[in-house]
């Protein structure tokens, strides 16, 4: 019974309050004056300053074009990500039911775009059997969540040796205890002096040569590939400048390492 009362009581005195707010409310015209004081005038400058540039980020972001390049029209499909490096990533990809080799290199701006398609430059003209056949390259742009500006990638299409790199062949003869066998080493050494030869006569020099660069297709035959650091030397000029430090350090000649 006390409950009953308390519970009427507290209903009864919230009604008449309500009741008393509702008769004391009467509508106001609230004018806001904001003083022309210098801090006032900032503040006002920043805010539309910031209005300006979040105009732009969402002009930009709705104008702004899709990439249509052969990989964003599925003309080639990553199978797997076999690699990278400080020179890109390298994949695995397939186009009309072949497999072939597609390395993706980030660049900074166009120009340095410009100078990583040397690389591909390179591979056009050289046909040669112990050279990575070149097969396609293209511009490929992404953008990422939060930026305006794109990410320009340089894309290589070259041919995929099934047999692995030298460095593969070498670890594997080693952990199974089975050293190279005389012929093999010279077999082996042959093929990339041939290259090398083909190469120099274009007057193309490779400058990164190592195991990690030495490939094998799949009936053995030896591939030099990995042109990204390659130079174009002029015909006949002594002490040419292409003898300066790139590629691998424990790869270097003396000379070079110096």
């Amino acid at each position: 019974y006390k409950q009953l009362k308390i519970e009427d009581y507290l209903i009864c005195e919230s009604y008449l309050y309500q009741e008393t707010n509702k008769k004391n409310h009467k509508k106001r015209n609230v004018e806001i004056i904001i003083p022309l004081t210098l801090p006032n005038i900032a503040s006002f400058a920043i805010l539309f300053i910031l209005i300006i540039l979040g105009s732009f980020y969402i002009w930009k972001t709705f104008t702004r074009k899709q990439c249509t390049c052969k990989l964003c029209r599925n003309q080639y499909n990553i199978l797997s990500k076999l690699g990278e490096g400080g020179y890109g990533e390298i994949y695995k990809v397939t186009h009309k039911n072949e497999h072939y080799i597609l390395k993706r290199c980030r660049t900074d701006d166009i120009s340095e775009a410009d100078d990583l398609l040397i690389e591909a430059k390179h591979l056009r003209v050289l046909e040669h059997k112990n050279i990575v056949k070149y097969h396609d390259d293209f511009i490929h742009v992404e953008y990422e969540r939060g930026k305006i500006d794109p990410i320009v990638y340089v894309i290589i299409i070259m041919e995929f040796c099934e047999g692995g790199d030298l460095k593969e062949l070498i670890d594997k003869h080693y952990y199974s205890n089975s050293p190279f066998s005389n012929e093999e080493i010279l077999d082996i050494l042959i093929q990339l002096c041939e290259g090398l030869n083909y190469i120099h006569h274009k007057n193309i020099i490779h400058r990164d040569i190592k195991s990690q660069n030495i490939f094998f297709t799949k009936d053995g035959t030896v591939r030099i590939g990995d042109f990204g650091l390659a130079k174009k030397v002029k015909k006949n000029r002594k002490h040419n400048t292409s003898i300066s430090k790139a590629g691998t350090d424990c790869y270097m000649a003396p000379e070079v390492i110096r």
